[in-house]
């Protein structure tokens, strides 16, 4: 035997084993018994709450986005007198 197909061998054998164990390793992990997280009562009511604070905290700042597009639009449609129509204020004296 010479040397490359020694080398060639040990490729193929170690590629072998390699996918044996890989596939033994896969196979065990997705076989193994899965345990269910059964949360304590008090718990899942506490995460209930926490949901509920989120969504109305969600729905506080939806009103507060939808406020601030109103002012923007509000403010931008408003006349607004140009700055060459402007009549400029008369003489003002002020005491010292």
């Amino acid at each position: 035997m010479s040397t490359e197909e020694f080398k060639f061998f040990l490729t193929f054998i170690g590629t072998m084993v390699a996918l044996i164990a890989g596939t033994r390793i896969v196979l065990t992990w997705m076989r193994r018994p899965r345990g269910t997280s059964a949360l304590a009562p008090e718990v899942m009511e506490r995460l209930e709450r926490i949901e509920r604070a989120v969504d109305v905290t969600a729905l506080e700042v939806e009103r507060i986005g939808e406020g601030q597009r109103f002012l923007t639009r509000a403010l931008g449609e408003r006349s607004v007198p140009e700055p060459s129509r402007v009549e400029p204020p008369g003489r003002i004296i002020t005491p010292h």
